[in-house]
This record gives structure tokens, C-alpha cells and sequence, in this order.
């Protein structure tokens, strides 16, 4: 989501465009994140299909994120709810 900015003083400053926008604008060149450690497997799925084009790795196995207990997960190797 982009900053929410409700003065036009700040509009004006630029406070509209994201942290990462300003570096980009500023001459800093993206470079495209890898692999991802953070999120389950099941759930980064989605992200590394549809806006990574494959090309984001885990660097994680399933295994290491197992499924919290007290929760009746519906399929235990797939904690995503």
C-alpha cells in the first residue's frame, strides 16, 4: 500500500511515494530478492507464482515451519488458513 498522505504541503515534498520509491528515484538500482525465509512454503506459493515469475526461492523446508499446535488445522503440512 502506498504512504497515506492528507496535506498537499506533504504531497508537494513527496511524502507520496513509498521509502522504496525515493531510493529508486534517487539513483539506487533494485536488486531482486532471492530467497525468502520468512514465510511457510505453502504460503510464499502464491507470491514467488504470481509476482516473482518463479524466480524467488525458499530457503526453508516445510518441516521447519511446522503447523502451530492448538489449532485443528484442516491438513497439518499445509498451515495456511
Amino acid at each position: 500500500l502506498p504512504p497515506t498522505v492528507s496535506t498537499d504541503l506533504a504531497k508537494e515534498c513527496g511524502a507520496e511515494l513509498s521509502m522504496f520509491e525515493r531510493l529508486v528515484w534517487a539513483g539506487n538500482v533494485p536488486i531482486l530478492l532471492e530467497t525468502q525465509y520468512r514465510m511457510h512454503p505453502a504460503i510464499s506459493a502464491f507470491p514467488r507464482c504470481n509476482f516473482y515469475n518463479g524466480q524467488l526461492c525458499d530457503g526453508i523446508d516445510g518441516s521447519i515451519r511446522p503447523a502451530p499446535d492448538g489449532f485443528p488445522w484442516p491438513n497439518p503440512c499445509m498451515p495456511v488458513c
